[in-house]
């Protein structure tokens, strides 16, 4: 996603993936900050919005976790939650081509990323309302 877009791109990312000493420091240098996915994390919810206040663009999967290329899973409500918070529009972004890109890594593998038009939120739009298909 990073490399797709012209400007910095902060993302929450699994707790899990800060785990080993050296993935700590060079995610948060790409721009990372760790969710816990078991709870309600506030952290990071509260972090996610101080991006959105400050301007920056902020990526979430709002799936939680990979689709493995079996297509859309069932979005989460926080993405929606906070785009209507702060009154950001959801810009999506497809990345086609990245769940072969282990399975065929000695091989170039062309990976396409598209922006597709930004989703606003309507006033008085639930988070729910605003993750159905």
């Amino acid at each position: 996603m990073q490399l797709a877009l012209p400007r910095p791109l902060f993302f929450m990312a699994k707790a899990e993936l800060f785990r080993p000493p050296l993935a700590d420091p060079i995610l948060h240098q790409l721009g990372a900050f760790p969710v816990r996915r078991d709870h309600k994390d506030r952290w990071a919810y509260q972090h996610a919005l101080n991006v959105l206040a400050h301007g920056q663009p902020l990526g979430i999967f709002p799936e939680g976790t990979r689709s493995h290329g079996r297509g859309l899973g069932v979005a989460r409500t926080g993405a929606a939650q906070l785009a209507i918070e702060r009154g950001a529009p959801i810009v999506p972004m497809v990345i086609i081509g990245s769940d072969q890109l282990v399975r065929r890594f000695s091989h170039q593998m062309p990976i396409t990323t598209r922006l597709l038009l930004p989703i606003l939120p309507y006033p008085g739009e639930t988070p729910l309302a605003l993750t159905d298909p």
